[in-house]
């Protein structure tokens, strides 16, 4: 005779509400959070990696073939910085709450693909010769504020365009034209540099970034900048004059 297996009973408990059934939501907000600054933060290694070739070349060019490898990686950074920013704005839409963490990485993803873009640019312009004429060629120079009232941190961006193939040496001279005491003075390299520093000198093929600190004497108000180049050899000097407003700002011609 078969045996009769009788179902055991369910007992189902319903109770007027869940008290876990927030963590859900929550959860989720959390691991999004999470996900989407990982995915913003985590190409800075390959921006550090960027930063570091730049800084080997200009020790030591190798030539268009360098250039041309570190515009296919700025591309290719641009390229990716551009994907981010897409995702983090659908992320941000997706849930509001996390919105305060993401406005901030979003903010520095955007910052960090305009100075690509911007790099970009640059060397491609090297590469394809499009610059002003031939020979070297003043590309920027900016000053920032230093940690004393009258020190301030310079940044001089020099190129050369053309064909020739061997590097190029020389000084930079830096004036400052401005009043003291109501009366107009112009300073150079000696009443400008901080202890010994020595003139700034410069030796590149293609390119070179060159960064110092100046000192201002006390009461002294600048007012127009000269920054002139001379290179040992045939090459004729360049100089370009800057007003001390503009080059604050962002360095703009006067």
């Amino acid at each position: 005779m078969a045996k009769i297996i009788k179902p055991k009973p369910v007992v189902t408990i319903h109770g007027e509400g869940s008290s876990t059934g927030w963590l859900i939501p929550l959860i989720l907000a959390v691991v999004m959070t999470f996900a989407v600054l990982a995915y913003l933060f985590w190409p800075d290694l390959k921006t550090l990696f960027l930063r570091q070739f730049a800084t080997d070349y200009v020790e030591d060019s190798s030539g268009v073939e360098a250039l041309q490898s570190k515009i296919e990686v700025l591309q290719q950074e641009n390229d990716q910085l551009a994907k981010e920013l897409a995702f983090a704005k659908r992320s941000s839409d997706i849930d509001k709450k996390a919105n305060v963490a993401l406005v901030d990485a979003l903010t520095d993803r955007e910052k960090k693909a305009a100075q690509t873009k911007e790099e970009l640019g640059f060397y491609k312009n090297i590469v394809s010769d499009k610059g002003i004429g031939k020979g070297i060629e003043i590309r920027s120079f900016q000053v920032s504020k230093g940690n004393q009232a009258t020190d301030y941190s310079y940044k001089l961006v020099l190129s050369r365009s053309g064909t020739k193939k061997k590097a190029v040496a020389g000084r930079v001279e830096i004036r400052v034209q401005g009043k003291k005491n109501g009366t107009s003075v112009m300073l150079g390299w000696s009443n400008l540099r901080v202890g010994n520093a020595s003139t700034p000198n410069f030796k590149f093929q293609y390119f070179q970034t060159l960064e110092g600190e100046i000192r201002f004497p006390v009461e002294f108000v600048p007012e127009n900048v000269l920054v002139k180049v001379s290179a040992a050899g045939s090459e004729q000097p360049v100089q370009q004059s800057y007003s001390w407003n503009a080059i604050v700002k962002g360095g703009e011609k006067t």
